[in-house]
């Protein structure tokens, strides 16, 4: 039988986002250097922590919706998620990961890629 203590777990999570940082950051150079080009690699991978944590902080945990916030806040800028309509968003309970970057990513549209002001 195998068993699987926690702190393996943890170290095999770990290993888990890390891959997935490395990832996205490789993506992110490729495909929007303008967001991130000018950042070292260590800047870089602390920033990608930072938004990669509050976007579990949102009940947002597969790759994908993870990667679509990051690429969101990036390109809002700070103090875009203390906006009422994206903290609306962003804090609902009624709304899916999926939904609530849709909405998300509406509202950026909608606004000429700027969170709309109150």
């Amino acid at each position: 039988m195998l068993i699987i203590r926690h702190q393996q777990l943890q170290a095999f999570r770990r290993a888990a986002v890390q891959s997935f940082l490395d990832r996205l950051a490789e993506h992110l150079r490729g495909v929007a250097p303008e967001l991130v080009g000018g950042l070292s690699p260590q800047a870089l991978s602390d920033l990608l922590w930072k938004h990669i944590e509050d976007a579990h902080g949102y009940d947002l945990e597969a790759e994908l919706d993870v990667a679509r916030y990051v690429v969101l806040a990036l390109r809002q800028g700070k103090g875009w998620r203390e906006t009422p309509a994206v903290a609306e968003i962003l804090t609902s309970g009624r709304l899916r990961a999926t939904e609530k970057l849709n909405a998300l990513e509406r509202l950026a549209v909608g606004s000429g890629g700027r969170p709309r002001q109150p």
